[in-house]
Order: C-alpha cells, then structure tokens, then sequence
C-alpha cells in the first residue's frame, strides 16, 4: 500500500485552498467594472479620417517626398528580380568549357551587380528620405 501525504490544516485560515489554482473554479468579482469599462470604451469610438484628407495640411514639398519615396520602393523593389536573373545568367556561365571566356563573362556579369547594387542602396535610401 502507498501512504497518503497528509497535509497539516492548523493555522490555515479557511478562505485560502491548498488545492493549485488552476483547479480552482474562477470567480469574476469585477463584473461592474468590467461592464462599465465596456461602456467607456463603445463611447470612445475613433473618427476615421479619409485617405486624401491626410494630405490636407501637405505642402508641394510633402508631396514631391511622397512620390519620389513611392517610386524609389518601386525600383527598389524591382531590384529583386533583377539579381535573381543576373544569378541566374552566372550559373549558365558556369556550363562554358573554355576558361577564358567564362571569366570574362562572369566578369561582366559581376559589373551589372554593382551597378544593380548601387541603384537598389540608392533606391533604399531614396524611399525613407
């Protein structure tokens, strides 16, 4: 046979369990002021302001940032693909027997990197400016 433990109850007042709490069933003693904070919170409603409206107080200035930050993640974004195809054409370069053509066409490949690289940092810059 197992012995039981056996739990002293001597000093514990009777409003604290010994049981663990996720056993005990929840009680919701603030049910009023969660009702009340309900109400507080459907009075709040936020007005929504209208897309163009936002560009109320917008100075010629706001607005050519906007487009030149709009058209910069463009092409910055365009700049993806664009690597993915000059990778692409270098790996296709690899297959080439002659070594001497391979290097040069792999070097040339690599100045189209830089020059994607250097429009897609500029483009980056660009669109947060």
């Amino acid at each position: 046979m197992t012995e039981a433990t056996v739990v002293p109850t001597e000093g514990i007042p009777s409003n604290i369990s010994l049981l663990p709490q996720e056993s005990l069933p929840r009680k919701d003693l603030n049910k009023d002021s969660k009702r009340s904070k309900n109400k507080e919170t459907k009075k709040e409603k936020i007005k929504t302001v209208p897309y163009f409206k936002l560009f109320r107080f917008a100075t010629r200035f706001d607005i050519f940032l906007v487009i030149v930050g709009c058209l910069a993640s463009l092409g910055h974004g365009a700049m993806t693909p664009l690597f993915t195809i000059l990778f692409g054409n270098i790996i296709d370069e690899f297959k080439t027997q002659n070594p001497d053509l391979l290097l040069s066409q792999v070097k040339d490949i690599a100045v189209w990197f830089l020059i994607f690289g250097s429009i897609a940092g500029v483009c980056s810059y660009l669109q947060v400016f």
